[in-house]
């Protein structure tokens, strides 16, 4: 079971962190020390979560962190247990808390990967008496929205300023077999998300994806506006063979930027091979991994699961490489086992564990 979770952890890495096909050899780049390789990882964490937090502080995202408060939406999960989840089904794009959307739980499509035409649509007005979104449309109307106080002075004072609507949202069901278990989950794969409050448009975002009857996709994208963030992604590809990118910029500044080829199986049911880059300013992972290969490892193997990967993390601004991922044996103090986890392995052998530098089992460089 630890194989089977440390392949997908460092899948959604090479997804969400990685990868390009770069060359072990000397290209060039130098390498820094583990001790200035540490300093430029917390100081890249630093200006990372700098960002994160001048992005969060946005007039859009307080109305939309309020309005999932005000569905009561849960977001303080464990890091590492999401990963594992999230790369189990790569193909799962699942809004959060959509179980608990009034309208989104009814009229699943009976073929997995395919469109749901019988979605109930409505407009839902939030009652400050009982805490719900109350239906208040009294005819039938064609998407969904939601009228809600868009910060906590609104809510003190009972405003309603905030509109989130959704139109042209369409659904697939998406049947889930890991091997040990079969699950269903619901995946959007069309919308148009508008956000307005006090009757100014704070954010818009198109949103399309295909998939295959086995829920992977074949092809997507998405835009958002944010002022002053703006964000494109794609997904394409034909045969077995796609491409996806993504570039996130605020005022023409790259804030995050990736190009990663994947190579899904004969059968188009799963991913044989992932290669690209992935860079979340300042930090660059490159490289590429075989997961379905390192799935035949046995987990006391490092060599095997090793030789099934080649990536490596650099800091991009200055072109200085930080160090290699490769997975060590990690000795669990608490459950009294060890088991491979990934790694950043710096010059000098030393090393720390990826949920160690990036404090993943506290939340994503906290």
């Amino acid at each position: 079971m630890e194989t089977t979770w440390n392949t997908r952890m460092l899948l959604l890495l090479t997804g969400f962190f990685a990868i390009s096909l770069v060359s072990c050899e000397d290209d060039g780049t130098e390498s820094l020390s583990a001790d200035e390789a540490r300093a430029e990882l917390q100081a890249a964490g630093d200006e990372i979560m700098t960002h994160m937090g001048l992005m969060m502080a946005t007039p859009p995202m307080e109305s939309l962190s309020f309005f999932m408060m005000l569905m009561d939406m849960d977001f303080d999960f464990d890091m590492r247990e999401a990963a594992a989840r999230s790369v189990e089904s790569p193909h799962e794009l699942t809004m959060p808390g959509i179980g608990r959307l009034p309208a989104l739980g009814r009229g699943l499509a009976a073929q997995k990967g395919q469109p749901d035409e019988t979605i109930f649509y409505g407009v839902f007005r939030y009652n400050f008496n009982t805490g719900e979104f109350d239906q208040i449309n009294q005819t039938e109307v064609d998407y969904l929205e939601f009228q809600f106080p868009a910060s906590e002075s609104a809510y003190d004072t009972r405003l309603i300023n905030g509109i989130l609507r959704i139109d042209n949202l369409l659904l697939a069901e998406v049947v889930i077999d890991d091997g040990f278990g079969v699950d269903t989950d619901v995946v959007p794969v069309r919308a148009d998300v508008r956000l307005d409050v006090d009757n100014q448009t704070l954010m818009s975002l198109s949103y399309q994806l295909s998939l295959n009857p086995e829920g992977l996709p074949t092809a997507g994208s998405m835009t958002l506006d944010m002022p002053p963030y703006v964000m494109e992604m794609n997904f394409s590809g034909s045969g077995r063979n796609f491409n996806t990118t993504l570039d996130f910029r605020a005022d023409g500044t790259p804030l995050m930027v990736s190009d990663l080829d994947i190579r899904y199986t004969a059968g188009l049911d799963d991913v044989e091979r992932v290669s690209g880059y992935f860079q979340l300013s300042p930090l660059r992972f490159s490289g590429n991994i075989l997961p379905l290969a390192q799935e035949e490892c046995h987990y006391t193997d490092l060599d095997c699961m090793n030789n099934n990967m080649d990536i490596e993390l650099l800091q991009a601004a200055k072109n200085k490489r930080i160090g290699k991922v490769e997975y060590r044996l990690y000795e669990d103090p608490h459950w009294g086992e060890a088991y491979p986890e990934l790694a950043i392995v710096y010059a000098d052998g030393s090393y720390d564990f990826f949920f160690e530098a990036f404090h993943l089992d506290e939340g994503f460089l906290k």
